[in-house]
């Protein structure tokens, strides 16, 4: 069990002094608050897998992105080389 106290003293009307006390038992309390912490724990823990598998795939995402955009400029680049290879020999002939 688990409790809290609170003591205090009392002294009647003769000044006969005692000692007053109310005991209550929180073990009930303690246990959900402990059962709360398990679960926030918890909670974190699959927070930061999943944190650190969305970073994984974000990072995957970006590679992608860098890789179809460099394709994309390249693709204009060629693109250009062929027109002005093209002009050069429309001007040969």
């Amino acid at each position: 069990k688990i409790i809290t106290t609170r003591k205090t003293r009392y002294i009647d009307n003769t000044g006969k002094k005692f000692l007053v006390g109310i005991i209550h038992d929180i073990t009930e309390q303690k246990r959900a608050e402990e059962e709360i912490i398990k679960h926030k724990n918890n909670l974190e823990e699959l927070v930061k897998a999943r944190t650190l598998e969305l970073e994984s795939k974000y990072a995957d995402m970006e590679l992608m992105n860098k890789m179809f955009v460099g394709r994309e400029l390249r693709k204009v680049e060629l693109k250009a080389q062929i027109i002005e290879l093209t002009e050069k020999l429309k001007n040969k002939t």
